[in-house]
């Protein structure tokens, strides 16, 4: 009895040390192929020439800044995720700690959101 255990558990382990022959890779990657209606334009990436135009506008904008910093914000959505981000407006404007926001984004509900904190206190 022993020695079937021990048969079928060294097969076992020599089966571990069988190796497969690799296939080829694709020729076309797939970081390479682009959907259909994809638009080059939308995006920046780091390796594109136009991201340094974006880095110095965005330099520029600092430099003109009142305090030579630049504000940004990011909303999130998705129910109360959206509620959360009005929170965290409205306490920093109770607060007095709410700055000039150069640049806002967001998304689902914060996307909403976004055009009203861009617009100041006021709203």
């Amino acid at each position: 009895m022993f020695r079937k255990f021990l048969a079928v558990a060294l097969a076992s382990l020599l089966a571990g040390c069988a190796t497969l022959s690799r296939l080829p890779p694709p020729p076309n990657s797939a970081a390479t192929i682009a959907p259909a209606s994809y638009n080059a334009d939308l995006r920046i990436n780091s390796y594109d020439p136009q991201a340094n135009s974006v880095v110095t506008a965005l330099y520029n904008k600092a430099i003109a800044a009142s305090d030579g910093t630049i504000d940004i914000m990011a909303l999130s959505g998705g129910g109360a995720g959206g509620a959360f981000g009005v929170g965290v407006l409205m306490g920093m404007q109770r607060s007095g700690s709410r700055p000039q926001f150069e640049i806002l984004t967001g998304v689902s509900s914060g996307a909403l959101i976004a055009p009203y904190a861009f617009l100041g206190p006021n709203w």
